[in-house]
């Protein structure tokens, strides 16, 4: 039986043991709460080895619009993203769909999640377009404990 502050938080992540050590997916999250685009997605990579979070994101929209700029925001806390790439752009019912890969500072992550009482939020820019995607505060609230609450399971095991 798991402990009682990770039952809520099991469903969200899985973990594999790799000949480098263990890696954490963070499993697909859909926010609801979007600008300038119709739907997006995100999952998350943590490979306990490096420093970094790998971020794949779809955004599906009217125009296949790859980001020029991409933020990762919350509260006061604002993160850059200065690695990122398209993996593909596709056409899909509707419109289309344009594949991210991005890497983060672990620790802009973690130190996003534990000040910020604001919802978290993709930002991104493509030829002085913006486009924004978040959580719905109530979302956000138990989303923001599942994640805390693994990366507590993560840095106990370190």
């Amino acid at each position: 039986m798991l402990p009682a502050w990770s039952q809520s938080s099991f469903n969200r992540y899985s973990s594999r043991i790799t000949n480098d050590g263990i890696c954490y997916f963070f499993k697909e999250c859909k926010l609801k709460n979007v600008s300038g685009m119709k739907q997006f997605q995100y999952d998350m990579t943590y490979p306990d080895w490096t420093d970094s979070i790998t971020v794949n994101f779809s955004i599906y929209c009217d125009m296949p619009l790859v980001p020029d700029k991409l933020y990762l925001r919350g509260g006061s806390k604002n993160c850059v993203c200065n690695d990122f790439r398209s993996l593909y752009v596709d056409i899909v019912k509707g419109g289309y769909e344009i594949r991210i890969t991005s890497k983060f500072a672990k620790e802009d992550i973690e130190s996003l999640l534990q000040q910020s009482e604001s919802p978290m939020a993709f930002e991104m820019e493509t030829k002085g377009k913006k486009m924004f995607a978040t959580y719905k505060d109530g979302a956000w609230h138990k989303e923001r404990k599942k994640l805390n609450d693994i990366f507590l399971l993560i840095n106990s095991i370190k």
